[in-house]
């Protein structure tokens, strides 16, 4: 099944990537900012009896409503609950456009090493393409269910579904990451011995 990103025409692929992966690298520094405060730092506890030592990250991954709902308490008392609540709408734009940049450079990749006659790695390359909207689909989801739980701020049984989410959405994106840093490599090294022969 071809994948929408081969289907836009040529002329348009690098302004679409471009402006994908400027957006994506904007919103990553923004949330990362916003994100900052969320981190709970006290150099008098070890990072384990801290209760979110990750900021958004510890939420995310938190195993259990009653780790979740600790979470959002700590927010409530720091008076940055708001500011998550702020991160997730922002993270609604980035969810948009990492899938867009990570998947048109799988796309990308696939092709030169179908070109290259790695018929393997070029197919794998799309189907990693297609994990990206996935994953972009997950972390909607998941940032729907995380919301509702900030803004009644109560934690509940969906953190269990939320965290699964979570899980496949990073899977699915560092898989990505890391085939075009593999498919990278692979290319350069075919371009170096072509040149030494």
């Amino acid at each position: 099944m071809t994948h929408p990103f081969a289907k836009i025409p040529l002329e348009k692929r690098k302004p679409v990537f471009l402006t994908a992966l400027v957006a994506s690298l904007a919103l990553m520094v923004t949330l990362g900012v916003l994100g900052e405060p969320l981190k709970e730092k006290d150099e008098n506890k070890p990072v384990k009896d801290l209760v979110a030592p990750g900021g958004i990250m510890s939420f995310e991954f938190a195993k259990t409503p009653d780790n979740a709902q600790k979470i959002i308490d700590y927010w409530g008392k720091a008076g940055v609950r708001q500011q998550a609540i702020n991160h997730f709408f922002i993270d609604y734009l980035y969810l948009i456009t990492y899938p867009i940049s990570i998947g048109m450079t799988c796309v990308g990749v696939a092709f030169l090493l179908r070109e290259k006659s790695l018929a393997f790695l070029a197919h794998l390359g799309g189907w990693l393409a297609w994990g990206q909207l996935i994953a972009g689909l997950c972390d909607a989801i998941e940032n729907a269910l995380l919301l509702t739980m900030l803004v009644q701020v109560s934690a509940n049984a969906s953190m269990t579904t939320s965290r699964i989410l979570t899980i496949i959405k990073f899977a699915l994106v560092i898989a990505g990451l890391l085939y075009v840093y593999i498919g990278a490599i692979i290319l350069g090294a075919q371009k170096f011995i072509a040149t030494r022969d």
